[in-house]
């Protein structure tokens, strides 16, 4: 920045680098709408995250089987 301001001149001012457009200023209300569809999604990703990270129920442990002297295999799940 020194360098940049020691080629202008103390008197000029620095070149607009960013050229902005004629009503490119965002009104109040698309912000607001826009302010709100982005915390939607943001809801959403967290949700689909933490959704992610649940662990998977599984329904049972197995099949069993239950062995005892002189009696047939019981199998069952639980």
């Amino acid at each position: 920045m020194v360098l940049w301001a020691s080629f202008m001149g103390k008197n000029r001012k620095m070149p607009n680098r960013y050229k902005t457009e004629k009503g490119a200023i965002m009104n109040k209300g698309t912000r607001n709408q826009l302010e709100v569809k982005l915390k939607k999604m943001l809801d959403h990703h967290d949700q689909a995250k933490a959704k992610q990270k649940q662990p998977i129920p599984q329904p049972g442990t197995g099949n069993i089987i239950r062995r005892r002297p002189g009696e047939e295999e019981k199998r069952f799940s639980i």
